[in-house]
């Protein structure tokens, strides 16, 4: 190697020496920076009383769903309420929001079935994750309440050939979403047709609604919509999701060909009207096989 290759690396390795101090220097530089920064920030934060106020809030918030959490969600319970020997025929009961004694409650309600289907079809039903009060599971149709649905489906008998989904409320909004985001569980366990009693359109629709008739006409002052909607999702619905999925967005991946019978009632004080008018036209949009029921005088889910 000639001496002016040798002066080159010499001068090389100088640089990359040199710089590397100078990196590191600059490293302890702006890792004090930011740590002094950060200490600054904490002790402002811990000196504001606003911002003292924001995290008990926010602790307030958090724990009932974190002692929810420790307490567990609901066990699926499924229950076949009548069971056809060799029958090719089944219909799965999803339920509603329901209170505590839900297992009494949903029984009640599927064997109620038992007279609008034949004696061939095979009935079952089972639990949501918040079926025993536990508020910290529930999220009125979202993504829990679709992976319960969903695995329920899967757990159809393999005799089975003719599946019907009949749901209220809260189950027929499930089984929108359900449907709508795995629409290969319709072929692959034979999916004939789908009940839909007083669903609503939009969980967050629905919670306004409520709220609206709760506070009355408190609920035009500025601020109490949003502090009513923050109530709800607290201590009630503390699953439900502000961006999750909707089963006015759903439908709209349903097969068009799949039978839909969709009922709802001008005097639901639950689910107003107007949710299933919405349904109603995006239905009538794209689905063949659908067919509405509008009840003059009739009470939330009380068509079946």
């Amino acid at each position: 190697m000639s001496l002016k290759k040798i002066h080159l690396h010499y001068l090389l390795s100088l640089c990359i020496g040199f710089a590397c101090i100078q990196i590191h220097s600059m490293q302890q530089t702006i890792s004090a920076v930011t740590s002094q920064a950060i200490h600054t920030a904490v002790t402002t934060i811990y000196k504001s009383k606003i911002a003292r106020l924001a995290a008990l809030g926010c602790a307030v918030a958090k724990t009932p769903q974190i002692i929810g959490h420790c307490i567990g969600s609901c066990p699926m319970n499924l229950q076949d309420i009548r069971v056809c020997e060799n029958s090719r025929n089944m219909v799965i009961y999803v339920h509603s929001f329901a209170p505590a004694n839900i297992t009494a409650q949903v029984k009640q309600q599927a064997q109620d079935l038992e007279r609008l289907y034949p004696q061939d079809y095979s009935i079952r039903t089972f639990n949501f994750a918040d079926a025993r009060g536990n508020f910290s599971y529930a999220n009125l149709a979202q993504k829990r309440d679709i992976m319960r649905l969903k695995e329920v489906i899967e757990r159809t008998p393999a005799t089975i050939t003719n599946l019907e989904l009949h749901g209220v409320s809260r189950g027929t909004s499930t089984i929108i979403n359900t449907i709508g985001m795995y629409p290969e569980l319709i072929a692959k366990y034979y999916i004939k047709a789908i009940i839909l009693d007083s669903p609503f359109a939009d969980p967050h629709m629905l919670i306004n609604h409520q709220t609206a008739r709760a506070f009355g006409p408190a609920h035009n002052i500025p601020g109490i919509p949003l502090l009513s909607r923050c109530l709800v999702r607290t201590f009630f619905l503390q699953d439900l999701k502000a961006y999750g999925v909707t089963p006015l967005a759903s439908l709209q991946k349903i097969s068009t060909t799949l039978p839909i019978l969709h009922m709802y009632s001008e005097d639901d004080r639950v689910v107003p009207v107007e949710h299933g008018n919405m349904l109603l036209e995006a239905f009538r949009e794209k689905h063949i096989h659908y067919q509405r029921v509008l009840i003059g005088h009739g009470l939330h889910c009380s068509q079946t």
